[in-house]
């Protein structure tokens, strides 16, 4: 529907509409802004994990010796001209 002036159908909607609009708008945006700044980020930590519920320290796996040649080693990074290191 174009109202005479030319302008789209957003501008053909009652004030009251348009108003509900808005607050609705305003209210989603508040909403998620409020959501994302109560969200607590947690990073991952290095270092020990904690112990077991049996009180034993829980051990991280290690490559060894026997398994090595399973593990290859990592391939070199090669940067790009213009990169930085």
């Amino acid at each position: 529907m174009e109202n005479p002036d030319g302008r789209g159908d957003f501008f053909c909607f009652t004030e009251s509409r348009k108003v509900m609009i808005w607050k609705l708008l305003i209210f989603t945006l508040l909403t998620n802004t409020l959501f994302v700044m109560s969200t607590k980020i947690e990073a991952i930590k290095p270092g020990p994990k904690p112990k077991k519920p049996d009180g034993t320290p829980d051990k991280r796996p290690r490559v060894n010796p026997e398994n090595q040649p399973k593990h290859p080693n990592l391939k070199p990074h090669k940067h790009k001209p213009g990169d930085s290191k």
